[in-house]
């Protein structure tokens, strides 16, 4: 049977909503003491399940069958690569694992794979930038494959640093924070502090010109870098246009415009 639903698709509200980023979800859990994990994908059809007929709906995955696919008031859940408890987060440990024991890349490729799990991480590791430098450069272009000893130093290096599991406190956002930022020769970078507590960790490597900055101009585009919102050149300019004037925005419905 085929309907025409066209004209009904037109009153239609469509709900849609943006993908919401991995380090947003975690912010909101700051105070979060007990955690329940849901799985609303399907299930199965909203239909009960009696007692007893578990083994009948298990999940089955290269690791083997499971029965179970909700959490109920833990201390600590897996979520999004990450472990979670009261007050803090860390690397999920089997991922951390699969870093640990990756050989070292033969082609672009491989390298490529491993850095997008490492860089998934980032904000936990300080002077990512400065520590994945030598390996990022294997990835332009122009850029012949050469495993050089820098690059396996590199490698190790990096390794090393996501195999000792740093501890990131969830930030509390009634409290106040401090940024701690530093400049090097070839990249830039800080700390999100609370209490005493890493936050999160940023840096990024300085572009050819950047590089050639003086020590106190290096040392303030950290301090740029570490503040600042990521705006389009586009959006920029807006920004700069806007600024001038004295206003408060105040949404508007479309229906209510006459």
């Amino acid at each position: 049977m085929c309907r025409e639903y066209r004209e009904l698709n037109k009153p239609t509200v469509k709900n849609k909503y943006p993908v919401p980023l991995v380090k947003d979800l975690m912010d909101r859990l700051s105070k979060a003491c007990w955690f329940t994990n849901l799985d609303l994908r399907a299930g199965y059809w909203t239909v009960r399940i009696a007692e007893g007929d578990e083994p009948k709906t298990t999940c089955v995955t290269i690791y083997g069958s499971y029965e179970f696919l909700c959490e109920f008031a833990e201390q600590e859940i897996k979520f999004l690569g990450h472990l979670l408890s009261k007050n803090q987060v860390r690397m999920d440990p089997k991922k951390v694992q699969a870093i640990v024991d990756w050989k070292a890349p033969r082609h672009v490729n491989d390298l490529r794979s491993f850095l997008d799990l490492a860089n998934y991480y980032r904000k936990f590791i300080a002077g990512y930038s400065q520590r994945a430098a030598a390996l990022k450069d294997l990835l332009k272009k122009d850029m012949e494959w050469v495993w050089f000893e820098r690059c396996d130093e590199a490698f190790q290096n990096l390794k090393n640093a996501i195999a000792s599991e740093p501890i990131l406190k969830l930030p509390d956002f009634e409290l106040p924070f401090e940024v701690h930022t530093d400049a090097s020769d070839k990249a830039i970078g800080g700390v999100l502090v609370q209490e005493g507590h890493h936050v999160a960790f940023e840096c990024r490597k300085l572009n050819d010109a950047e590089q050639s900055y003086s020590t106190h101009e290096k040392k303030m585009v950290a301090v740029v870098h570490c503040l600042q919102k990521k705006l389009s050149p586009k959006q920029a300019r807006w920004q700069e246009f806007l600024v001038e004037y004295d206003f408060v925005w105040e949404h508007k419905p479309g229906k209510h415009n006459q």
